[in-house]
């Protein structure tokens, strides 16, 4: 995946690039609104917005609305990425073709979470902006999609992600107990889920 976009802002032209989902449903206004925001925030690499998510039917069945400023410093941001392997920026975004073009394109490594590499990468150069306002409904994954069966894989990866940036965003003097929290939040979320999944095969009806 991380290679197919990297060939689509390639072959793009515009200034500013947003991969579009074909799965989610975007209000009118999206590109308008994150347009606007990140020219008032000429410091910003890129936006991101608040989301609705939607069942397979297309019910609303959550608001994901962060209490966050309009613009955040990037090293701020790192930190608080860092807090959780819960990603708090959508793959949905607005980004600067300046961005990509200084600061690279999606690392091909990181796989399906590309994407939370770049978020982290682009917070170590410039800030953030953000759009308070729910403009795309995203649509929840199969419970048997490719990617949520390897769940566990995105675990580990979105934790070496984590230990790739955690050197540079915390004195030295907080990075042991930030890399202490890391780990035991990464055992736990990988032996719950691995646990689950080896439950379902012995159990396939629990």
């Amino acid at each position: 995946m991380p290679g197919n976009l990297n060939e689509g802002i390639k072959a793009s032209r515009g200034e500013f690039i947003a991969v579009c989902h074909d799965h989610d449903l975007y209000k009118p206004t999206f590109i308008e609104t994150m347009l606007a925001t990140l020219r008032r925030n000429p410091s910003a690499l890129f936006v991101h917005c608040a989301i609705e998510t939607i069942a397979q039917g297309g019910a609303v069945t959550n608001s994901h609305i962060g209490e966050w400023p309009e613009l955040t410093p990037g090293a701020e941001w790192l930190r608080f990425m860092l807090r959780s392997l819960n990603c708090p920026v959508c793959a949905l975004t607005l980004v600067r073709r300046e961005a990509h073009e200084r600061y690279g394109l999606y690392d091909l490594s990181c796989g399906f979470i590309a994407d939370v590499e770049m978020w982290m990468r682009l917070s170590s150069y410039g800030d953030v902006a953000y759009v308070g306002k729910p403009l795309i409904r995203v649509s929840e994954r199969e419970e048997n999609h490719a990617e949520t069966v390897n769940n566990v894989r995105w675990i580990k990866m979105a934790a070496e992600i984590h230990r790739r940036y955690l050197t540079g965003a915390f004195s030295t003097s907080n990075q042991l107990l930030r890399r202490l929290r890391l780990e035991l939040e990464f055992g736990n979320k990988y032996f719950a889920n691995h646990s689950s999944r080896l439950v379902k095969k012995i159990l396939p009806f629990a």
